[in-house]
């Protein structure tokens, strides 16, 4: 009690320095396949694991029938070997491919192919290089793991954690040299596609399923963002649009269809997954508003894992409001 009455003074305190309010502003495919269910996890977990691979929720490389080969591409790929001819080179090839398209690490593989029947790789930096950023990154995903895991949280806990430490992660640029995850980690500077997937990827490493989107705003222009699955209904999540520049907090976690098609400059809908080499898949319909209207405002907010309550203060009046984070 007196640890969550330190929390709510703590948050009462950050309310009172002020904050912006924010201001609310077709390929056709199959469904999407249900992914398999998780249990929530209830001890913290640090280790960044390599072998961690979100393509298709529950199921992964195992439609592309390569996931017996998977780890052997990328442990030959964390140690900048050059070619690979232990393996049918077809599926080597995939692998190598789904790494470069959705590993976290995949920016450090400039191309792949097959010579000869051999899997060849070629990387963007010179053995040194490659070592120094596969270590930089692993022990800055560790760290946040830290963050986004303590001990005794649970599915939803780690989900806004996550996102939370998503948003805090960089600063928007469309120059930035490198703008997915990998650039948002080390060089802090990014887009929106980057933010979409750094949430993935932390996601991923919670053992959380996730869709990464790519639509289209009202405007015309490209935006990326991610869907996921809280109890049985599917939500908007779009960290980018929740960065500390814009102040909102969680004004962009956990929307609707109808919330996500207005918010942030408006998208048009509906949209499909990035699956390119794979087949677009329709992502789910978003119909649950639960979330939308309770974060409409936006807010300040603390996650009290021992309680296992979201304490948060709407900006609109500094009212302290509680949620329970437990399913």
């Amino acid at each position: 009690m007196k640890k969550l009455f330190a929390v709510l003074l703590s948050l009462l305190l950050l309310c009172a320095c002020g904050a912006q309010s924010p201001a609310p502003t077709a390929v056709k495919a199959t469904p999407w396949p249900p992914p398999t269910p998780i249990p929530d996890p209830v001890t913290a977990a640090t280790d960044f694991d390599r072998y961690a691979l979100n393509v298709y929720p529950g199921e992964g490389l195992n439609v592309v029938g390569a996931d017996e080969h998977w780890p052997d591409v990328v442990d030959a790929i964390f140690a900048r070997r050059e070619s690979l001819d232990t393996l049918p080179a077809d599926k080597a090839l995939l692998c190598a491919q789904t790494f470069i398209n959705y590993h976290l690490m995949g920016t450090l593989v400039q191309e792949a192919a097959v010579q000869n029947d051999v899997l060849t790789i070629t990387y963007r930096y010179d053995a040194d290089e490659h070592s120094q950023l596969v270590t930089r990154l692993v022990d800055t995903v560790e760290g946040l793991l830290q963050t986004v895991m303590p001990e005794g949280s649970n599915r939803l806990e780690q989900m806004i954690l996550c996102y939370q430490v998503a948003c805090q992660q960089s600063e928007y640029d469309i120059d930035a040299p490198i703008t997915n995850a990998f650039g948002l980690l080390l060089f802090r500077t990014g887009i929106c596609h980057g933010w979409a997937e750094l949430y993935s990827q932390l996601l991923l490493q919670c053992g959380i399923d996730s869709i990464r989107v790519q639509g289209e705003t009202l405007d015309g222009q490209e935006h990326g963002w991610v869907v996921a699955q809280i109890g049985e209904n599917w939500y908007h999540f779009d960290p980018m649009w929740d960065n500390p520049d814009q102040g909102r907090d969680l004004f962009y976690f956990a929307l609707s269809d109808q919330a996500r098609a207005m918010r942030g400059g408006g998208v048009k809908l509906p949209v499909t997954g990035t699956l390119d080499p794979f087949p677009p898949m329709q992502v789910p319909a978003c119909n649950d508003d639960s979330f939308t209207q309770r974060f409409e405002v936006g807010m300040d907010f603390v996650v009290d894992v021992e309680s296992h309550q979201l304490i948060y203060a709407l900006r609109v009046d500094n009212s302290m409001q509680m949620m329970s984070t437990e399913s």
